[in-house]
């Protein structure tokens, strides 16, 4: 008896935000680089309301100011009427700008990224190129020839940062080379985080490293905090 063919759910794409059911969920084409913020809503209209929401450029405004006080962004930007189109990190303020007519956010955005980047540069060792080219022992006249090689290869990442590239004194051995493990994590999320996302990532706290910070186990459990990179790179949750 031949096997039974099974059915795939076709996938559906909406013009976002889109109001749908658990059903519609299962449907829904999603892309694998953004995560989605999921809300449950209770209907006490008593009539099933559309899924594409009515009034949509005010629903988007408000979605978009909710989204900028939680410190996130709207991964989708209309480019054209009935065309929605996801664009990396590195390229959403040029697509789209969440904060327009919000500045009250975008103020109060941009001082939370700043006092996070403080406590990030506060908190660890930094190096800049003449300092790292220093202790490694490079002898370039152009101090910074080594590290960006280094750079350039995925042996390690720098945050930039008044005017200087700074590298993690966490990233290096006792001899000031570059931990091995790095590369493999930097391979894994290849172009997709820029340095400063990355030093917020290796800095912050892991469910999967049992709320570990990534960067304090590069030497004690290199394999869990690949893990756990795989995990971040393919947008899964744990627990």
């Amino acid at each position: 008896m031949p096997a039974k063919e099974k059915r795939v759910a076709p996938t559906v794409r909406y013009q976002w935000p889109v109001l749908v059911d658990a059903r519609a969920m299962r449907m829904l084409e999603t892309d694998t680089d953004v995560q989605y913020l999921v809300i449950p809503v209770r209907n006490r209209s008593g009539r099933k309301p559309d899924a594409q929401l009515p009034d949509e450029k005010g629903v988007e405004d408000k979605t978009n100011a909710f989204l900028a006080s939680l410190g996130l962004s709207n991964a989708f930007a209309s480019v054209k009427e009935g065309e929605v189109k996801a664009t990396p990190d590195a390229k959403q303020d040029a697509a789209f700008d969440i904060f327009a007519g919000f500045e009250e956010y975008r103020a109060e955005n941009n001082q939370r990224m700043e006092n996070l980047r403080n406590q990030i540069v506060a908190e660890t060792e930094w190096l800049d190129a003449s300092q790292l080219s220093d202790a490694v022992g490079f002898e370039n006249k152009n101090r910074s020839a080594g590290p960006n090689t280094w750079k350039r290869r995925n042996k390690i990442f720098a945050i930039s940062w008044r005017g200087k590239n700074l590298y993690p004194r966490y990233c290096l051995d006792d001899a000031y080379q570059p931990l091995p493990v790095v590369k493999e994590i930097l391979d894994i999320f290849g172009d997709e985080k820029s340095g400063w996302s990355l030093a917020y990532w290796f800095s912050s706290g892991n469910s999967w490293l049992g709320g570990q910070e990534p960067r304090d186990l590069l030497t004690r459990d290199k394999g869990q905090v690949i893990r756990a990179a795989l995990a971040a790179k393919d947008g899964i949750q744990h627990g």
